[in-house]
């Protein structure tokens, strides 16, 4: 049996996990778990089917509560913190970075876990970022609450946090001025949570935080280039500060006029990111 054959009932913080196979030797190694936070390219609205078929140890902690294979969408489930209804993702990220790193020789069991909604900005992330117990009504307290069910399943480490977000904030005039403060809160409560539970991370760098296209997205409210090229500069800050603790990946341009990047190509969009991403983590 998958050694992740559970089903969880996030409300209530339950685990039932049964007795776990342990003949598989990949059982015997600690889960990496991947968070991916964020807004709509962050859930993943590429349009080109990219759906490799997944391994047993190839898992997907779903918006509903459930872990089942990784197979895309893995979004559709997700309900917005305003109640402004569920967000119907395409394809992700997911399955091309666990994939990739598969090829590097990775052989963990891996737990993809999304928090990532649609159409919110920086400062819907910081709100109540740190509040206790977490608040279930913010993106950050949503996160924070799915990162300590998970972190209850069996032998884990946090194999690190992508962020994807700030289109919302460059089409909101001003918002550049806040991004980096309220991400750092959003950090800075995850930090905490490690500091207070005990998690620990698979590597010395735990935050991927993904640098906006350098050309700015048509979307509404269409931000001018100058306010895009703000955010990107809060971003690049924002790791800057954060030196030894997180790294950047750079968004490839999206194709003119559209919002989310495809994942029809490993040299461009969510495949690109994807491929980055494991590499620098298996660099480190």
């Amino acid at each position: 049996m998958s050694p992740w054959a559970i089903v969880v009932a996030i409300a209530t913080m339950v685990a039932c996990s049964g007795a776990h196979d342990r003949t598989a030797s990949s059982d015997a190694l600690p889960t990496l778990v991947f968070v991916l936070a964020g807004q709509s390219n962050a859930q993943g609205f590429g349009t080109t089917a990219y759906n490799p078929t997944p391994g047993s140890n190839d898992q997907l902690y779903d918006m509903a509560g459930n872990v089942r294979a990784l197979i895309d969408p893995i979004g559709e489930h997700g309900v917005l913190p305003n109640g402004s209804g569920a967000e119907h993702s395409g394809y992700s990220l997911a399955p091309r970075f666990v994939e990739a790193l598969r090829a590097l020789g990775v052989t963990n069991p891996i737990l993809i876990v999304p928090a990532a909604f649609g159409g919110t900005s920086s400062t819907d992330w910081a709100t109540s970022a740190n509040s206790s117990p977490p608040n279930l009504g913010t993106c950050a307290g949503i996160l924070r609450d799915r990162l300590r069910t998970v972190m209850k399943f069996r032998p884990s480490v946090i194999g690190g946090i992508i962020t994807y977000q700030g289109e919302s904030d460059a089409g909101r005039i001003g918002n550049w001025t806040a991004y980096q403060a309220n991400w750092q809160a959003v950090y800075d409560a995850i930090a905490a949570d490690a500091t207070a539970f005990g998690w620990t991370y698979s590597k010395s760098i735990k935050y991927w935080h993904v640098i906006l296209p350098v050309t700015a997205t048509t979307q509404a409210p269409a931000p001018t280039q100058a306010d895009w090229d703000a955010i990107r500069a809060a971003g690049a800050a924002l790791v800057s500060a954060n030196s030894t603790v997180m790294h950047s990946i750079q968004a490839p341009d999206t194709v003119v006029g559209l919002v989310h990047q495809d994942s029809n190509s490993d040299s461009t969009g969510l495949r690109k990111i994807a491929i980055d991403w494991a590499n620098d983590w298996n660099s480190l």
